[in-house]
Order: structure tokens, then sequence, then C-alpha cells
């Protein structure tokens, strides 16, 4: 056995000859060793740290939001083909129905939250592109109706179907590049007094 004494007190204890080794620490250490262990026991199971990744979607994946309210019923939501790939040029095919349970009140404000899933999410942010803020950008509700002909307070009812809506893309920058992969949307529908109306969350993957 070996000992190394600092200051009088043992500092740790350790067998020279053979494979056993044992450490043995001054009070303090054990209870700093403790709370190491503590913290790493803690992030592991934080949600902020992806240790398993979800695997990418094999069409789009929608829902509400963990701990939303639901005042509407998701039909459905597809785009053709998939994975959506971003060539210019290319024609993608989507298609949406909603069944409205609860009037949409006027003056609600739309958030959108997009990042690029993966070991640590890649937050896209809020852009100008021609005129036209795109990504994660707030905007007021009762004009995102009135561009989709529609006008606050909406009424409940099934809204989309019918035919599906096909959008060519346009010349895209250089830096659509670090766009592609898992992308992961959550659209937060606030009412005027701030109280939250609705949250859903939409999966796709790019290529």
């Amino acid at each position: 056995w070996y000992q190394r004494r600092v200051h009088g007190k043992q500092w740790y204890q350790r067998r020279v000859h053979g494979d056993r080794r044992t450490l043995l620490s001054s009070s303090t250490d054990l209870s700093m060793l403790r709370i190491f262990l503590t913290l790493l026991v803690a992030a592991a199971s934080a949600r902020d740290i992806r240790l398993e990744l979800l695997a990418p979607p094999s069409e789009v994946e929608f829902g509400f939001c963990s701990g939303s309210p639901e005042p509407a019923s998701l039909d459905y939501l597809t785009a053709e083909p998939f994975p959506i790939e971003m060539v210019e040029g290319n024609v993608i095919t989507l298609a949406a129905q909603i069944t409205l349970l609860e009037e949409l009140p006027v003056g609600t404000t739309v958030d959108f939250k997009i990042v690029k899933e993966g070991l640590i999410n890649i937050p896209f942010p809020c852009v100008d592109v021609e005129g036209a803020m795109v990504g994660s950008c707030s905007y007021n509700g009762d004009d995102l109706l009135v561009g989709l002909e529609l006008a606050a307070p909406l009424a409940t009812g099934v809204y989309g179907g019918g035919e599906p809506l096909e959008v060519t893309l346009p010349a895209l920058p250089s830096e659509i590049g670090l766009l592609l992969g898992t992308i992961r949307m959550d659209i937060t529908v606030k009412e005027a007094s701030g109280d939250l109306w609705a949250c859903v969350r939409i999966r796709a993957r790019l290529v």
C-alpha cells in the first residue's frame, strides 16, 4: 500500500502491487464526487440534451405540442414527393385539412420556431427573403388569414381539403444546404391576452 498525505490529511490510498486500486478521498472530495455524479445524471435526463435522436420521418409528422390545448382536429397533412427535395424547379404537392372545434378569435399572434434536429439542434432564424420574412418569425394571425382569403374570428368547421396545392421551388440560396436533414417546426398561436390557444408541431425531412 502507498499513502500520500497533504498537510497532515490523507489524500488517497493506493495499492502499488496487484490489480486492485482503491481511491479514498477526504469527506470534501467525496461530497464533490457526489455532486458531480448528481449533475451527470441530471444532464443525461435533461430534455435539452438529445442523447437519443428521433428517427428521421418517413412522411410529414404532425400533432399538438405536449401540454397544448386541442381546439381543432388535425385531419391530415402531406407533402409529395417525400422526403422534400430542395432543388430549384422541383414541384411539391401539399395537402392539408383541419377541423376547427373552437372559434379562432380576433387578434391572435402566430409564432414559428424552426430547428434542424441533431445532437445539437440548430435554430433557423427569421430572415428577409425578397421582402418576405420567413423562418422563426412572429406574425399577426389576422393578416395570415387574409392571405388565405379568410377572416377572424374564424368559425368552427372544416378548412382545407379539396385539390392539393402545387408549389414550384424558386432559385434557392446556397445556404439552404445547412437546412438539409430533419426539420422540426413548432407553430404557437396565442390569443390577444397572451393565453395559449394552441401549439402544433410538424417534422419533415429535406434533402
